[in-house]
């Protein structure tokens, strides 16, 4: 793993998907895993990756992301080049960006909402507004299709609930959105349901 030179944006990754272990020079890295959607090559390349970097292993996490455990801190560089080559290689492990879905009405029988069609736009759209403050990028956004709650939205700050009202005839997906869930106020409390929006104008609320 040595000799590799870091690539773009290598130092935003080691902040925000690295994190010391208590044994010296060893690293736990979040491999960011957009929605928890992993393709046939992904896999392919995450096994040759987890063999070289991780011992062969790694810890899948509540999130829908991937940890490698063990990873010496003088791989680190080699180790991001090889997650970029492989489409994995983004940083932003666990933070606004990284919007948690469940499959919604794409594989199960009980969604009642496309959570991965809005999860992919909300994620674009907060990529797009290059916040930078800290805490304003620690407020987690999850999104559930049905009321089953599989993606934990009502222990999110910013949580969304799928659901549908009538109107004129016609059945219009939306969202409950709930504010205030998990850590983000007081620590482990359930969120408050505070409006109905259409699927289509999540991002923008």
């Amino acid at each position: 793993p040595n000799g590799h030179k870091p690539q773009a944006g290598f130092d935003r990754w080691v902040q925000t998907n690295v994190i010391p272990q208590r044994q010296p020079s060893y690293m736990a890295v979040t491999v960011t895993v957009p929605l928890g959607n992993l393709t046939p090559e992904h896999f392919h390349g995450l096994a040759d990756t987890m063999r070289r970097f991780s011992g062969g292993n790694a810890r899948t996490q509540q999130n829908q992301n991937l940890v490698l455990r063990w990873v010496r801190a003088e791989g680190l560089p080699a180790l991001h080049a090889e997650l970029k080559a492989i489409g994995l290689g983004d940083p932003e492990a666990g933070l606004m960006a990284d919007t948690v879905a469940c499959p919604g009405t794409d594989s199960c029988k009980m969604g009642i909402t496309s959570t991965q069609g809005v999860g992919v736009a909300i994620r674009e759209a907060v990529q797009s507004w290059g916040i930078d403050d800290p805490l304003v990028q620690q407020i987690h956004i999850k999104a559930s299709g049905c009321p089953n709650g599989c993606a934990q939205h009502h222990l999110a700050a910013i949580g969304l609930q799928g659901s549908s009202f009538s109107a004129n005839g016609a059945t219009i997906p939306c969202f409950d959105v709930f504010l205030g869930g998990g850590n983000y106020v007081g620590g482990d409390k359930f969120a408050v349901r505070v409006a109905r929006v259409p699927s289509r104008r999540i991002p923008q609320a």
